[in-house]
């Protein structure tokens, strides 16, 4: 929550920067219905971020910080957009989505590794 206030994107580990992702939604998914973007702003970074992590895995509390990040990371994109047209109060609710929707059904995804542990 640190990194909110210093309206950049939180890291909780050294992702490369050569590091691919599918963007937002399942990897394995048939068919790709998660949009990359909340109302034309893109969070593709915020989720490359939560991909990686969700990637290198860990144990449970590992799943929910990187889960807690993502909101993070989508809200500062959010916030850090200032176009006075744009509907934050509406972006900041459908991210509240998003992060709803990891938290309930990305365990499938999350690379379980007891032995990872980010501090």
């Amino acid at each position: 929550m640190n990194d909110l206030k210093n309206n950049r994107l939180a890291s909780l580990h050294n992702m490369p920067n050569d590091y691919k992702s599918n963007g937002c939604g399942a990897d394995k998914a048939r068919f790709d219905f998660v949009p990359d973007t909340i109302f034309g702003l893109s969070i593709v970074e915020a989720c490359r971020r939560h991909d990686y992590a969700y990637e290198r895995g860990g144990n449970t509390l590992d799943k929910s910080k990187a889960d807690n990040e993502f909101l993070d990371n989508m809200l500062i994109i959010i916030n850090n957009y200032k176009k006075w047209y744009y509907p934050h109060w509406l972006a900041r609710h459908r991210a509240m989505t998003y992060y709803d929707a990891v938290v309930r059904a990305g365990a499938v995804a999350f690379n379980y590794n007891e032995e990872i542990i980010w501090k």
